[in-house]
């Protein structure tokens, strides 16, 4: 399907089930103007994506993906998650980008359980204000999730993260900005 048609089914408040997007899915489409702002819930389950840009955008409900993979980049630059972020089971064979934002407001959940990075994550300047619980995840290319000490693009928790049975790094530094 065509990421227009994607949009289609975000917005009429249905998941993106067992589907190929093909092109790049923008978040940002599914919000009536700006400043960009999204009220309905994402789910997008056993699905196959080229590419996700979500810049710029505040989401005031779950985004959830299960048992996705995304072929191209995965991009969410000054994106905040109110109600929280999920991706379970999933794949990102790119680089993955989210950078700038703040989430997990009101006890919310940001979760990455069994997910397989095969690029760097970059995680400059992110600020969790509620649980992050990151677990099982593989991380080929690394991440900055716990690098950066001392420089003022660290990673912010409010709340002491649960991140157990990993594997790669994730305490490089540095942010792809920098490369």
């Amino acid at each position: 399907m065509d990421p227009e048609a994607a949009i289609e089914i975000l917005r009429a408040g249905q998941p993106i089930s067992s589907a190929t997007v093909e092109g790049t899915l923008v978040l940002r489409d599914l919000a009536n103007a700006t400043p960009w702002v999204i009220r309905s819930r994402l789910s997008i389950v056993d699905s196959i994506l080229d590419e996700v840009d979500g810049g710029f955008i505040t989401v005031e409900a779950p985004i959830t993906l299960e048992r996705v993979t995304v072929h191209g980049r995965f991009q969410l630059l000054s994106t905040f998650f109110v109600e929280g972020f999920s991706a379970v089971d999933c794949r990102f064979e790119r680089t993955v980008e989210m950078r700038w934002g703040g989430h997990n407001q009101n006890g919310a959940v940001f979760l990455l359980e069994r997910c397989v990075f095969d690029e760097f994550v970059d995680f400059e300047d992110e600020w969790f204000r509620g649980p992050v619980e990151i677990r099982g995840c593989t991380f080929h290319g690394g991440t900055n999730l716990l690098g950066n000490q001392g420089q003022p693009n660290v990673v912010s928790f409010d709340v002491p993260p649960v991140i157990e049975f990993n594997t790669g790094r994730l305490d490089l530094d540095g942010t792809l900005g920098a490369a």
